[in-house]
């Protein structure tokens, strides 16, 4: 019992690890996996898991001295689509938001889909889910979400067992 009590004394000078950040750095130049070429870096797309030009990529990387062409004229023609068309349109979805049926539970952020909203510790945003892009067999999901407070699209990486708190519009029967 008295071992008990000690662990609930300390229980408050416990820490965490830190969660991993939730958004990537849209600024972020990644390495290939191969690391043959360490002086370019390369535009990460969360659509394919590789770079935009279609090498595989092993992670972030810093003190490249270039960008990728191929990779960086993909990633400006996307990134013109997301801020044109994909923005606005989940500007208004997300204004509606309050006024849904939703449906709230947890769940695994691999469950996560189109259209739904989710919200997980390490981060006060909320997260409008627009496209699960990744379902591949690594441990992670990647999604591509608008994120209300910073007003932006924003490709996101987390792990696939990951809880999340979810909140998916009910349908009309």
């Amino acid at each position: 019992m008295e071992t008990l009590n000690g662990f609930c004394r300390r229980s408050g000078e416990l820490l965490l690890p830190p969660a991993e950040p939730c958004h990537l750095d849209p600024g972020a130049l990644w390495i290939p996996e191969d690391r043959s070429e360490q002086a370019t870096g390369h535009r990460w797309n969360a659509a394919t898991g590789s770079g935009y030009c279609g090498r595989p990529l092993a992670g972030p990387t810093s003190g490249v001295l270039g960008e990728c062409a191929p990779c960086r004229i993909a990633w400006e023609q996307a990134e013109t689509y997301r801020q044109t068309i994909i923005l606005p349109r989940r500007r208004t979805r997300a204004a509606s938001w309050p006024y849904r049926t939703l449906d709230a539970f947890s769940a695994r952020a691999d469950s996560l889909e189109p259209g739904d909203a989710y919200t997980l510790s390490g981060c006060s945003e909320r997260h409008f889910v627009v496209e699960a892009t990744s379902r591949r067999s690594d441990s992670h999901t990647v999604l591509l979400v608008y994120v209300t407070g910073e007003d932006r699209i924003a490709e996101c990486r987390i792990r696939r067992d990951r809880l999340v708190a979810v909140e998916r519009p009910v349908l009309a029967a």
